[in-house]
């Protein structure tokens, strides 16, 4: 699997980030008043920059981590674009997708599967 499709994922993210710090600092969208989606947006992020980082490194990133890591961007960019409320189905399923993506990496480094 190539850097670029890897981290192709990563980038996207990191976009949407950016498009809410810019929201944010504008003052004029709803996301300012609430605080909670920055910091489900940075933790959820963070624990997905990490993950890519270390499977790309330890050369667990396959087809199936390429496949999880696109999942999770889209419930994120789906999050924001419904302007999904603090939690909701959309939070729920991305936590779900990022620990299933750990586990599997988890699980890979420890059996060296």
């Amino acid at each position: 699997m190539s850097i670029r499709m890897i981290l192709l994922p990563v980038f996207v993210h990191v976009a949407l980030t950016f498009v809410l710090l810019g929201w944010a600092s504008r003052g004029s969208s709803t996301r300012t008043e609430r605080p909670a989606a920055w910091r489900d947006e940075l933790q959820l992020g963070c624990l997905f920059y990490v993950l890519t980082i270390i499977a790309w490194q330890t050369k667990f990133a396959d087809l199936l981590f390429l496949l999880l890591a696109w999942v999770f961007v889209a419930l994120r960019v789906l999050r924001v674009v419904r302007d999904e409320q603090n939690g909701g189905p959309l939070l729920m399923a991305s936590i779900i997708v990022l620990a299933i993506m750990w586990a599997i990496y988890a699980v890979r480094l420890l059996l060296a599967i």
